[in-house]
Formats: structure tokens, sequence, C-alpha cells
């Protein structure tokens, strides 16, 4: 099929089109009907003059892309309007920050304010000026010229900006809390925007790249890196105060958990009151049985265990019996043993003592090999009194005076 004055003059093939008002072998439009193709050597305009290659408007184009590549493809304007006109291309370089639209109803936010999150509408959140110092709402700064661009998508009306997540970024400072080294670190200032040096506890929003100290407000590159100043002087990332994974384990990275009524296992298998008792939910072939913990004036540890007699003595040697519960018990402070008899003997008594281990005998000079039951209340490392005397040697016990009968 030939379309116009001398098109498809030189063809001698079949199941071609062409569509052009000459004999050229590239005409504005070429078909090959047997492989399904059509090339325009032109522009094409779908609803309007094309001002390139390819120009759509008055409604929605769709392009299917391969998956097989891993490059991006940017556009020029703003994100998240349905009615501009976009131009499609490789991405630029750009800038050396990463960051994250965030809607805005203050027209006059601009590249290197200081914003804090100001609301949250329609589940996309808002920002506005910063303009109390060390805010408690802090979120980043307006970036100037991103990498790349994250986040939701906005309307138009929702005058989205680009909030710097990490990376350089010129940065609106002032000398309010005085003058800006290379390594201060910054956060809001009472005036709208513009950051200060960072002295107190608070909120920041990274670290000064260059020096400032003049009069007025004025811009330096800025490392953003949100975090906490004031841990002993240094600074954690916020999103390491604490974390929860995507299990939802909650992850406190080492701080504490403040004003606690009270903490509760999943099914109540154990609790901890607010008046700090401890309540374990014991259960056994369907039987359950409340049990609580022990409460002690001194911070001890316990140990139990069972032996025999041998020719009426027993040395229990602790790091023989657990060398971990050794590890962790006082050298300084004497052990508490109790012994109970599960034979038949004279009866029995502690009759050596050292910081890790005990002599048990019998009375009446006894040979036996009974069994017997033991248990040791020993003081926590760390925790011994404020005077005490190291137990390097053995602590002899006197024997007490004869039973007049065996004791079962």
């Amino acid at each position: 099929m030939f379309i116009g004055y001398q098109a498809g003059y030189s063809e001698t093939g079949s199941d071609k089109l062409y569509v052009d008002n000459s004999n050229t072998t590239t005409p504005l439009i070429y078909g090959d009907f047997s492989a399904d193709e059509i090339i325009v050597n032109g522009s094409l305009g779908v609803g309007t003059s094309p001002s390139y290659k390819l120009d759509v408007s008055g409604g929605q184009a769709r392009i299917e892309i391969s998956t097989q590549y891993s490059e991006r493809l940017c556009h020029s304007g703003s994100d998240g309007s349905s009615t501009q006109q976009v131009i499609l291309g490789d991405c630029s370089g750009g800038g050396a920050d990463i960051a994250e639209y965030y809607g805005t109803h203050d027209a006059s936010l601009e590249a290197g304010d200081v914003v804090k999150i100001s609301s949250f509408e329609e589940d996309k959140p808002f920002i506005a000026k910063t303009n109390t110092s060390y805010e408690k709402t802090l979120l980043g700064v307006v970036s100037t010229d991103p990498y790349d661009i994250f986040g939701d998508v906005y309307l138009d009306r929702d005058n989205a900006k680009p909030i710097a997540l990490a990376g350089r970024v010129p940065t609106k400072v002032s000398t309010e809390n005085g003058p800006i080294r290379i390594g201060d670190l910054l956060t809001s200032s009472r005036t709208a925007g513009v950051a200060m040096k960072a002295t107190e506890p608070g909120l920041i929003i990274g670290m000064a790249l260059e020096n400032f100290d003049r009069p007025g407000v004025g811009k330096i590159k800025v490392f953003v890196n949100l975090s906490w100043y004031g841990f002993g002087g240094g600074t954690m990332p916020v999103n390491q105060l604490t974390q929860f994974d995507l299990a939802g384990n909650l992850n406190m990275n080492g701080r504490r958990i403040l004003n606690v009524s009270k903490i509760v296992a999943q099914n109540e298998v154990w609790s901890i009151d607010e008046n700090g008792v401890l309540k374990v939910k014991v259960t056994n072939n369907g039987t359950s049985k409340e049990m609580f913990g022990l409460i002690s004036a001194k911070v001890e540890m316990a140990l139990s265990g069972s032996d025999e007699l041998n020719n009426g003595e027993k040395i229990i040697n602790l790091n023989t019996v657990d060398p971990d519960f050794v590890k962790n018990i006082s050298q300084n402070t004497p052990l508490k043993v109790l012994v109970t008899l599960t034979g038949r003997a004279n009866g029995i008594y502690v009759a050596e003592k050292t910081s890790t281990s005990f002599k048990v005998k019998e009375l009446n000079n006894g040979a036996s090999s009974a069994s017997f039951d033991w248990l040791v209340i020993a003081r926590r490392k760390g925790y011994e009194d404020a005077v005490s005397s190291a137990l390097s040697v053995s602590l002899p016990v006197s024997e007490p005076p004869d039973s007049s009968e065996p004791t079962p």
C-alpha cells in the first residue's frame, strides 16, 4: 500500500506500507504487514501537535518496559501530578543526598529550610518550617538537588517538597547559638526554617561541613543525619534509640523502660506486677500452678544438688558442679550452705567452707555412705558488702555435740 506521490516507487517486495511524498527509502511511515511492524521516521503526536518524537496529550499513556535491565528511568517536572507534561529520559547524576517527598501548606517553603512534622493528612505526612530551638518534631532539610527521591504520591495542591534523608545538603543557618565550626552538630533555632549550633541534648539534623560566623542567615553544606544529641556528649541515630523489626520485636538498644505499671508475658505465662513481684504459671498435664519469685534483702544466687557420703564425708567442689555459677559469685563473701540427710546416718554437718567448695561430715565419726541434699546460697559478684574479707583458706567448723541416736 502506497500513499503519496512516488511513495514506495523503488519497493520491489510485497505486504509493505509507504506513506510519503517522495520515493525515499525512509518514508514518514513505513510498514511491513508480514512482520506486523510500523516505523515512524518523523514525530508522532497523540491528541496534540508533536514537539518531541512521541508527544501524548489529553489522557494517560502506557509504556511497557522490559524487566531485564536495572537502570532507572527519570522524568521532568514534579511527582504526583495527573495533568503535567513530562519528558522521560536517562537520570542525571544530580546532587549528593537521598530525599523523600513530604507535603506542605506553606507556599514559602524553599530549598535549605529546616522543617518539622506538622500534621498527618489522608495517610500522608505534612511539614512546616521549624520555629523553636531543639524542635521535638524536627525532621530535616528541604533538599536543593537530590540524587534520588522516594516517598508518597502527593497531589498538586499538596505542594510536595523533597526532604533530605541523608547526604550533603545546603542548609540555612545563623549564629543564634554562637559561631558554627566544621564538625559542629546543628539543630533548629527560633528563626523559622533556620538551623543553629546544638549545645544541649535534643534532636539534631546533622553536622556542619563548613564554618559560619557572620550576621543574619546564610547557607552552608551540612551532612544530614537525623540523630539525638546528648548521650554522654555523643549522638545516636533516631532509628537506633529503639527499633521494631518486621516480626514486631522491640529492640531497646541498651536503653531503659521507664514508668511501667506491669509487664505480662504472652498467655500470662509470667508477669512482673507494679510492686516487682514475679509470678510464673507452671503448667503440666493440663494443670496450672501459680508460683512466685523469692525476694531477698541481698543480691544472691542459689545452687542445689544431691550426693553421697564416702566413708562418712564428702567434699562438694562447685567448680566441678557448675563452673559458670562460680564465675558469677563473689569470692569475698562466705557461702551459705544447707545440708539435709536423705539416708540413714548419725547426722551430718558442714565441716569446712571455701569460696567455691564445702565439706560435709557425719556426726560421731560415722563412716556411712548415706545420701544427702545440699543448697548453696552465694552473693553475686559485684554486689559484695562494703566491708568484707577474702576467703582464701578453708574455714573449719566445730562438730556439733554427739547425738544420742542415728538420724533416719
